[in-house]
């Protein structure tokens, strides 16, 4: 079994998170990139984060890889930064290791990553509420709705063209259906299968 810390160069997080697995290096940062991937192919909204911070990439690798999450600080076997990661396997190599990471994809994780953003909007929410800035309405009404309309794609309807919805690179997703419930491996559209 291998030992993981999960970092992001930029983070603002003070804990530890890792994981142990059996997978060598290479391994999960192809998984990571798979699902940074994924992330990046949902929109870019105010409330929720655009990337795969550690504390997320750790709970992801727990719940969709049956990897263990560890959050005690403990001997590692190696680092694994997402800002490197997205550098390295999603931007500058990811011809290189396509079909690696096509390997890594798995059903509902479009599910998983939009319930992370359903809980930035939410944890976004909250913060408003408990500062002096409950009287934000446009922000607020601003993150109901991104909720309400997670929620909706999260049950396998596509994103309205009204809602004017891009990806964290600008694409339009009108029309663009994330959630199939049909036990087919979810694959990120910047990916050339």
């Amino acid at each position: 079994m291998h030992t993981y810390k999960l970092t992001h160069r930029y983070t603002r997080l003070r804990d530890f998170y890792g994981v142990r697995t059996e997978l060598n290096l290479h391994q999960l940062n192809l998984i990571c990139a798979y699902i940074q991937l994924i992330r990046f192919d949902l929109p870019s909204l105010t409330g929720a984060e655009d990337t795969i911070s550690e504390d997320k990439g750790c709970a992801l690798l727990a719940s969709l890889y049956e990897m263990e999450a560890l959050y005690s600080e403990s001997h590692y076997t190696s680092e694994l930064d997402f800002y490197e990661n997205w550098n390295g396997y999603c931007d500058a190599e990811l011809s290189k290791h396509e079909f690696e990471i096509i390997g890594c994809a798995r059903p509902n994780v479009y599910s998983a990553i939009i319930l992370t953003l359903i809980n930035d909007c939410q944890e976004s929410l909250q913060k408003i509420y408990e500062s002096s800035f409950t009287d934000d309405f446009t922000l607020i009404k601003l993150l109901k709705e991104n909720i309400l309309r997670l929620t909706c794609i999260l049950k396998g309807n596509p994103v309205e063209p009204a809602w004017k919805w891009c990806s964290i690179d600008g694409k339009s997703l009108d029309g663009r259906v994330f959630v199939r419930n049909d036990g087919s491996r979810d694959l990120p559209s910047n990916l050339f299968v």
